[in-house]
């Protein structure tokens, strides 16, 4: 989390978005005032607040806002045309609205700063797109973003005997009783949604969960891709 941003400002029914004030100057003035906990490079912890300053990094690098930085480096290559931070009058018409777990509607976030932790917009289509992308990496080298896909399977950070961590992804082998199976996957949560995504590159199958209420869905996507993996169709 952003220093001074308490972990409960994530919890209530209606609670608006709670990244609302994390403009750059509040992100970076917390920053100042952030101890590490570890050695870079010696440790893993997972991070909102990281994977948001990366974002934040890059477009300031690139010189232009995270979403534009995105759209050239990543949709445009791939032909994910419903990704986005900003969507436009037409998707904002399609655009699902966010519930509590008993179906309270809820307020989008925004972000603000930080849409790099959470603020792509996009639909089951296009996370399709990005997984097949994902499972042509090690077939077809020529395939549009191959190197950098390759890239983020390459780095690779040791979490535990059986799972570890990759640019932007988390992996772990199943044990064996279990089919022993490979999994790389995310999965994410913000006001009102869910979601998961996951793949096995050695069995090329893949599943994407998108719900519109902050009930997990890992477990629902776990399951399906393990009946894919053991040929079992969805």
């Amino acid at each position: 989390m952003p220093r001074g941003l308490a972990a409960g400002a994530l919890i209530g029914p209606n609670r608006p978005d709670p990244y609302a004030r994390c403009t750059t100057e509040y992100v970076l003035a917390g920053l100042a005032r952030t101890r590490l906990r570890a050695k870079p490079g010696h440790a893993f912890r997972y991070s909102n607040l990281g994977a948001g300053l990366l974002g934040l990094a890059l477009a300031h690098r690139a010189g232009t806002g995270y979403g534009d930085l995105v759209a050239r480096e990543v949709c445009a290559p791939l032909g994910l045309a419903d990704t986005c931070v900003r969507e436009n009058e037409e998707q904002a018409g399609r655009l699902a609205r966010g519930h509590t777990p008993g179906g309270r509607p809820v307020p989008y976030w925004d972000l603000a700063a930080l849409p790099g932790m959470g603020g792509l917009r996009s639909t089951a289509a296009d996370l399709v797109v990005l997984l097949r992308a994902q499972l042509a990496a090690g077939h077809a080298p020529d395939g549009p973003l191959a190197a950098a896909v390759a890239l983020t399977r390459e780095t690779r950070h040791r979490v535990n005997p059986f799972a570890w961590a990759h640019l932007g992804w988390l992996g772990h082998r199943l044990h064996s009783q279990q089919g022993g199976h490979l999994q790389i996957w995310h999965n994410g949560g913000t006001g009102g949604f869910a979601s998961f995504v996951a793949f096995d590159p050695d069995k090329q199958v893949g599943v994407v969960v998108l719900a519109n209420t902050r009930r997990p869905v890992d477990a629902a996507g776990t399951t399906l891709l393990r009946r894919l993996q053991n040929g079992l169709g969805a």
